[in-house]
């Protein structure tokens, strides 16, 4: 009798132990899965639907370099500057060095967002190393120069017209007594063609 007590102790526990191996394994499985799900769709510049997944998966694993930068990296390319330079900021953190291609993204992304001064440190830190690129020198200029430039916008004042909405309307054109623009607003009908970078519909041409 004591000998089955002690099978069926021994069964039990091996269950258990077979048990909570299979759920990690399921664990890992899933997040393999989503990591390949999300560089698939980082190749192929899907990088809204990246950055869902790379969002996940950092939830999971917050200090994971290769992630975090591609999460930074589909969000700028997406055009989400405000995120982006979230994620460059987190992913500078653990990094140990900052590649120069992404100093010039996240310094985009603070120039986008107005941050001129911090933009200005990452361009410089750049230019170090690349002292005879002429379009990074010139970017330095503006930046230093920022106020200046700006002096010219009190003699003009921009309006919205009736043609803008919250879509993008793009490459104004006068053709006689006709404004021809590009918009991505979405056509009505049964299919809906999107451009996977930005999840939004293909520009048409509009007057």
């Amino acid at each position: 009798m004591k000998s089955i007590i002690i099978y069926i102790a021994v069964f039990w526990s091996l269950m258990v132990i077979t048990n909570e191996v299979i759920g990690q394994e399921s664990i890992f499985t899933a997040l393999v899965g989503d990591l390949k799900k999300a560089d698939r769709f980082y190749a192929n510049q899907s990088y809204s639907k990246a950055s869902s997944l790379y969002k996940g998966l950092l939830q999971k694993d917050k200090d994971n370099e290769e992630i975090l930068l591609k999460l930074a990296n589909s969000y700028f390319f997406s055009n989400n500057m405000k995120l982006s330079a979230q994620a460059y900021n987190e992913y500078e953190k653990i990094a140990e060095e900052m590649p120069f291609e992404v100093m010039l993204r996240y310094a985009s992304a603070l120039q986008a967002l107005g941050k001129y001064d911090e933009a200005l440190v990452y361009l410089q830190q750049y230019s170090l190393s690349n002292p005879n690129n002429f379009e990074i020198s010139k970017k330095i200029w503006q930046l230093q120069n920022i106020n200046f430039l700006f002096e010219e916008s009190v003699y003009f004042k921009v309006n919205p017209i009736s043609i803008n909405t919250t879509y993008d309307e793009i490459a104004p054109e006068i053709q006689g007594d006709q404004l021809i623009y590009a918009s991505n607003h979405p056509k009505v009908g049964v299919i809906k063609r999107i451009e996977g970078t930005s999840e939004k519909p293909f520009f048409q041409r509009k007057m």
